[in-house]
């Protein structure tokens, strides 16, 4: 395990480390590319520049009316504008978080299973069995690094409309090398 972790930081190896079962052997580890990972949500900045921008004005031209009305009560009116400030600061801040959450990720094959460890917040680590593991998809993101999508959902909207959402290791090196292993375990 040591070799395959050299250089990582210490919370890192220690959470992998917890989350190994002790007949466990570690074929793979690695981290996300967290910069990478974040740049996967940088259109979500110009999706919530709009929102925030009229909700800053919404606000101001509030503040500016009330400074012009004579009487009160109209203290709240502002507020209308801060729904739409917050919506779109947090689809700004989305690819910031999405590298936040990847720093904090460490993804594992072992000759028994895959695992997404979760460093901080308690080591949390979702483990995939083989017949989890039968059916990896590898999705090319460029620069030498892929995704390995280990579980496809299509979930329904309030809306009616149908989304693919996916589990897996995101933005990781040598992805074709870590699918053979994924699809080399056996149950």
């Amino acid at each position: 395990m040591d070799r395959l972790t050299e250089g990582w930081p210490r919370a890192h190896t220690d959470a992998l480390r917890q989350a190994l079962e002790p007949n466990e052997t570690l074929c793979w580890a690695g981290l996300p590319d967290s910069g990478r990972h974040g740049r996967k949500y940088r259109l979500r900045i110009l999706g919530g520049l709009p929102f925030a921008g009229f909700g800053l004005f919404l606000t101001a031209v509030s503040v500016a009316m009330i400074n012009k009305m004579e009487g009160g009560g109209w203290f709240w009116f502002p507020l209308v504008g801060l729904p739409f400030l917050a919506a779109g600061s947090v689809m700004m801040a989305s690819p910031f978080w999405a590298a936040f959450q990847a720093r904090r990720l460490v993804y594992a094959v072992t000759d028994k299973r895959a695992l997404i460890v979760q460093v901080k917040g308690g080591g949390r680590a979702l483990a995939y069995g083989p017949e989890a593991l039968a059916a990896v998809k590898v999705r090319d993101l460029g620069d030498g690094l892929a995704d390995v999508v280990i579980h496809e959902r299509l979930s329904g909207r309030q809306d009616g409309r149908k989304r693919m959402s996916d589990e897996g290791f995101y933005c990781i090196r040598d992805a074709e090398k870590v699918a053979r292993l994924m699809a080399g375990i056996q149950p």
